[in-house]
């Protein structure tokens, strides 16, 4: 599906925001502190580096327990597979209803994703079970988290996210 037109608060994982926020960010206090060394270049190259390697992910189908990815897979050719009541329900950070769930467990069952996006900073007991069913059924799990973890670096994390899309996609 068409992930550019949502309402989606996870723009961290855009690299284009990435980029434009370091800019602004060095724009900043340049005016505040001009002759402070600051250069909004070594994250354009990591994102740079991110995107081009976002945009070779494979076309798996994948669904998300909790539409964390979505700028970042608005630049991959994957294929948005959560079922539809689901994803709006998470999307406006409501709790699915028992027939969401049931839709996504049939998808799963019936082998319609290729992969699982699952954050485990706000695992809740029905996400659990829907990455729990996935793992049974030999679906690769990849975890994708809001923040870094305590003393990480955000460029990791996001780094991280990518790599494990690209194994999981193998």
């Amino acid at each position: 599906g068409d992930l550019h037109e949502t309402d989606n608060e996870h723009i961290w994982y855009s690299p284009e925001a990435v980029s434009k926020f370091a800019e602004d960010l060095a724009e900043k206090v340049l005016e505040v502190s001009p002759d402070t060394p600051v250069s909004p270049d070594a994250v354009a190259t990591q994102m740079a580096d991110l995107s081009s390697r976002i945009a070779k992910l494979p076309a798996a189908r994948i669904a998300q327990t909790e539409p964390i990815a979505d700028h970042l897979l608005a630049h991959s050719p994957m294929i948005e597979s959560t079922p539809e009541g689901y994803r709006a329900t998470t999307l406006s950070e409501g709790e699915p209803t028992a027939s969401d769930v049931a839709a996504f467990h049939k998808v799963i069952e019936e082998g319609g994703i290729d992969i699982l996006i699952y954050n485990p900073q706000s695992a809740s007991p029905v996400a659990t079970s829907i990455k729990d069913l996935a793992l049974e059924t030999d679906i690769p799990v990849v975890e994708i988290a809001e923040t870094p973890e305590v003393d990480g670096k955000f460029l990791d994390t996001f780094t991280t996210a990518v790599t494990d899309l690209e194994q999981a996609g193998r």
